[in-house]
Formats: C-alpha cells, structure tokens, sequence
C-alpha cells in the first residue's frame, strides 16, 4: 500500500539558495579548525563532517556518512512533516511541514541571536570568518518571507545551531500519493 506524502510547492530556484546557505554555514561553523588552502577546505567538508539525513516525508528514512576518526561533530538535516494518528493518516489539523538544519558545532553567542538575521550582521563568530559578509541569513529570511515560508533560530553557544524553515501551509498538498512522484 502506497504512503501518502506531502509535497511543498515553492520555487526551487530560491528554496535551494536558502537551504545552501543554511548548509554552508553549518559546514563552516562546524569545522573544528580552519583549513589553509581550498584543498583543505574540500577535505574538511568532506571527511571532517558528519552528515546524516532524516526524512519523515513518506517514511522514516535516514543515512548516515561517518566522519573523520575521533570527530564526533556533525550536521543534521531534518524534514518534518505532520503528526500522524493512530491509523498511520496525516492528521490535517496540523498541516505543518518543516525543514531544519542543525550542526554541532560552534554555536551563536546569546547576545549575536536576536541579530543573525539582520543586514550586515556577522556577529562574534562571523567576524573570525573572513568569508562571512552577514548577508546571507539576511537573504534567507528575505527570500523565505517572499516565499511566504518562515526561518528561525535557536542556539546554544559550544553545542552548534538549528535553523528552521516553516514552510506556508497555502504552499503544502497533503495526501500526495508517492508513487506517483516517480
């Protein structure tokens, strides 16, 4: 029997912009050193960083990449979907769909929090990354308020950041049957 699923209906070009954003700054913050060349920077991202992903969209599925020995950091990448009811049904009272991006790494000093997404803003953290030009969570929230889709917060300083996109529930067909997506 097929499982039904839900589909958010948004536009690729933008929602990928944003959820690579989200990335890259896991990956950066992440790193237990900065690299010295463009090469290093390549084997940090791949073998210095743990990459699971869950998905919760049609059925449990996760994978798992193991990191580099002794490194115990990683990145989460987490497709929420709606609570489902003692029939295994959506339960459509709660037509939320949400995807979070959460590291282990550095964290966001508490008084930085409230300003990541501000113009500009790069924060304590963020000014020891020369590459940081605190225009990226900027645009992700710009982009996802055009998009009519929310993106939030939460830290805590040494044990790593979960961003969250909340996508519009005008943008969510529920009930999608996926072997049709195929």
């Amino acid at each position: 029997m097929p499982c039904p699923t839900s589909i958010v209906d948004t536009d690729e070009k933008w929602i990928t912009f944003v959820v690579d954003q989200l990335v890259s700054n896991a990956i950066k913050y992440t790193r237990v050193s900065r690299p010295a060349s463009a090469a290093a920077v390549a084997e940090a991202a791949t073998t210095a960083t743990t990459a699971t992903t869950t998905a919760t969209a049609a059925a449990a599925a996760s994978s798992s990449h193991p990191g580099s020995a002794g490194n115990e950091r990683r990145i989460l990448i987490l497709i929420d979907q709606l609570p489902t009811d003692s029939h295994g049904q959506a339960d459509i009272a709660q037509p939320a769909l949400t995807l979070t991006v959460r590291d282990h790494g550095i964290g966001i000093p508490v008084q930085d929090l409230p300003r990541i997404f501000n113009p500009f803003f790069t924060g304590e953290n963020g000014r020891v990354a020369p590459e940081s030009t605190g225009m990226g969570l900027f645009l992700a929230r710009k982009i996802c308020a055009a998009l009519r889709h929310t993106i939030t917060a939460q830290s805590q300083p040494g044990q790593g950041a979960s961003m969250t996109i909340t996508f519009s529930t005008a943008s969510i067909t529920h009930g999608v049957d996926a072997a049709t997506l195929r």
